[in-house]
């Protein structure tokens, strides 16, 4: 399981590399992408340009492009200096930095991560989503030629059923149809196309995949 994690942080960091890129960072912000393996559908940015990615939610995507357009919104978060805002006004929900250091199987440093007593599970506002969706999109339709990777992002999101027990990522970032149809609005604006061809997970993502697939056939019921 240790090195599945070391190989699928490698490779989500190998693509905020190429999403950032495309992002146009504040000047010296450096965006550090962390992965759990816990099964928790989840994902959110933290002070200090740390982002953190969790297996549940990475098993939902079946493209590249789609887990790009998820990483994009919450690179988008960081870049936005939204996780500040937001415990600015007190809306915040903590989680330790001792606890969520031994979920990822690795310590996040930095002097911002150290300033921070908690690392925030955030709940945005409307216009907060909205912009790091535009972020995304932008960024998704640049890295990749078309926006389908942000179209594919919501609509699986969109299919998670909303009384899940770990459905923690679409509490503080709910999915919406006015979402999804300004994603389409922004794309025909911009000129870009919502589908294209599709990039295939990385390796290292694909047997995430892989794995929630066999374990779904073996707990499927019977006909």
């Amino acid at each position: 399981m240790l090195f599945r994690s070391d190989a699928a942080r490698a490779a989500l960091r190998g693509l905020a590399a190429k999403l950032t890129a495309a992002m146009a960072l504040p000047d010296g912000m450096q965006v550090k992408v962390h992965y759990s393996p816990d099964p928790v559908l989840n994902a959110f940015a933290t002070l200090g340009g740390n982002v953190v990615f969790y297996r549940g939610l990475l098993q939902r995507f079946d493209s590249e492009d789609a887990v790009a357009a998820a990483l994009a919104h919450e690179i988008a978060h960081a870049k936005l200096r939204h996780p500040a805002a937001s415990l600015g006004r007190g809306i915040a929900a903590g989680l330790t930095l001792s606890l969520l250091s031994t979920g990822l199987g690795e310590t996040i440093a930095g002097n911002a991560m150290q300033m921070a007593a908690t690392l925030p599970l955030l709940k945005y506002s409307r216009d907060q989503e909205a912009a790091a969706d535009r972020e995304a999109i932008v960024a998704v339709a640049k890295v990749y030629g078309h926006a389908g990777g942000a179209h594919d992002a919501l609509s699986a999101l969109g299919k998670i059923r909303l009384d899940a027990n770990d459905v923690s990522f679409l509490r503080t970032h709910p999915v919406s149809a006015e979402r999804v149809a300004a994603v389409e609005a922004l794309a025909r604006e911009r000129g870009w196309a919502l589908d294209g061809a599709r990039t295939p997970l990385p390796a290292a993502l694909a047997v995430l995949k892989e794995e929630k697939s066999k374990r779904s056939a073996v707990v499927a019921p019977e006909n």
